[in-house]
């Protein structure tokens, strides 16, 4: 259905990538496996999880919202003419 990649370091987590396959979407899936990231990431006493959107995917930066992330910085450029929204979540 879906694809969450991220990666571990000492107390910190970096999404790398969330994918969820046309028909799954608007069915929750993306919720579930960012919900599951974060409970992994607790039970590992992580500090937080970061990552970064392409500043006009707003259906994403709604999702990582409503999961807790706030707006922490911008990368100018990140997706070539497109500059990235750094987002993060404290746990």
């Amino acid at each position: 259905c879906g694809i969450l990649s991220a990666y571990l370091v000492a107390d910190e987590v970096q999404v790398m990538n969330l994918a969820v396959y046309p028909q799954f979407r608007r069915q929750g899936m993306a919720k579930a496996l960012m919900y599951e990231l974060i409970d992994q990431a607790k039970a590992k006493n992580c500090f937080n999880i970061t990552l970064e959107v392409a500043e006009n995917n707003a259906s994403a930066i709604s999702l990582y919202e409503n999961c807790g992330f706030s707006a922490v910085g911008n990368r100018k450029g990140f997706y070539g003419d497109v500059s990235a929204v750094i987002m993060e979540k404290l746990l």
